[in-house]
């Protein structure tokens, strides 16, 4: 399944670690030798599948303005962000004296995800067989799957209730056993059991697989926002 209107490459971005991200793609990580390597493999493929000759595409319409055919033919760079979230999110909890923090709406919506780029305009010359790539498209791809590597424990997603989300520290988790807090509910002890809101509950990636499989509906799936063209400050070009 594929979503392309839950996130907006616009919302990702007002978050600051994300701008840093987006930036940085945009004027570095697009002209490595890595990325001229994969465009000239895209490209060669495109050409292949060609029968007539061009002088110019544009990946999007080549595409047939699906972005997910954009991302299988013509993505050839990305930069990760909050890779390995579990390791640092919980490092980060316990690094603040114990302090019980929930994620911010990024990470609660997206957790460790990329930002990519792929082909927008190119122009070739037959005679000198050099391929410029002249702008690119750049968007968030993200794959919510909640399956485990380790099938004796599931990846713990925190205390819910309606009104929000509790995150045990890391050092509380490890004192007590890995068990103690991710399989029992949590109450605020300055309210009454019987308020609503008063009580949270373990999620996990479990939870999910448990809830889909009695109700029948939900399932993993692709997440993309709105691919953003954006014309490049310098031309790539491409041996072909």
């Amino acid at each position: 399944m594929i979503d392309k209107s839950i996130i907006t490459l616009d919302w990702v971005l007002t978050f600051p670690r994300a701008q840093k991200a987006y930036d940085d793609l945009l004027s570095n990580a697009v002209y490595r030798p890595t990325s001229l390597v994969e465009i000239k493999k895209r490209l060669s493929a495109f050409i292949r599948r060609q029968a007539g000759t061009f002088a110019s595409i544009d990946g999007m319409t080549s595409s047939g303005l699906d972005i997910h055919r954009l991302h299988a033919d013509f993505q050839f760079q990305k930069i990760s962000i909050d890779a390995k979230l579990s390791e640092k999110f919980f490092l980060w909890l316990d690094g603040h004296s114990g302090a019980i923090k929930a994620p911010d709406d990024l990470t609660g919506a997206l957790g460790t995800f990329s930002i990519y780029a792929a082909l927008g305009d190119v122009s070739f010359s037959s005679i000198s067989r050099i391929a410029r790539v002249k702008s690119i498209y750049l968007y968030v791809r993200d794959s919510y799957s909640f399956l485990d590597k380790d099938h004796e424990q599931s990846q713990y997603l925190g205390h819910w209730n309606q009104d929000g989300v509790y995150l045990a520290p890391l050092h509380s988790v490890h004192r007590k056993g890995p068990g103690a807090w991710i399989s029992a509910p949590l109450a605020d002890i300055k309210r009454s059991i019987y308020e609503k809101g008063a009580i949270m509950y373990p999620v996990s990636n479990s939870s999910f697989r448990d809830w889909r499989a009695k109700h029948h509906r939900g399932g993993d799936f692709l997440s993309y926002t709105d691919a953003r063209k954006v014309r490049l400050p310098q031309e790539l070009l491409v041996s072909l």
